[in-house]
């Protein structure tokens, strides 16, 4: 059984906002640690200042960082089973249209405890200016169950 958080984010406003803010802190918190809170901004429109959220599953927020064109994306869903329901990959955006494509963590979860645990790691180290996608998904394949 998994020690589910924050499931009923979808219900209101409020409930949505409050589990934003979880993952806004553990963000803030991982980029001072590495001294490199200036150094990312949000990413999707939706994640800017001034934006209407509208409570839903999927893009919940998501920042990136000029310096080393890399971006994250943290997708919550509601659970569907009893057991960890979690989920990384590394890509890119804007092949073929940017001069420079960047290169993205896609983090997905009905959040929980071992959630979590398994997003502060992957982030930790994404957030590294040394780490490629390839150390990254080397990381995904090493703490996410298959």
């Amino acid at each position: 059984m998994v020690n589910r958080l924050r499931t009923q984010f979808i219900l209101n406003r409020e409930q949505y906002h409050a589990t934003r803010e979880y993952w806004h802190r553990l963000c803030t918190e991982l980029l001072q640690q590495k001294h490199q809170g200036q150094l990312w901004e949000p990413w999707l429109s939706i994640h800017k200042s001034g934006a209407d959220l509208q409570p839903e599953e999927g893009p919940i927020y998501s920042l990136y960082s000029k310096i080393q064109n890399k971006a994250v994306c943290i997708e919550q869903y509601l659970p569907k089973g009893e057991g960890l329901e979690v989920g990384a990959l590394v890509d890119t955006f804007g092949e073929g249209a940017l001069p420079n494509p960047i290169s993205f963590l896609k983090f997905s979860c009905a959040l929980s405890a071992r959630a979590a645990a398994i997003a502060k790691a992957l982030l930790e180290t994404w957030f590294n200016p040394e780490t490629s996608g390839s150390d990254m998904e080397r990381q995904i394949r090493k703490l996410i169950p298959r």
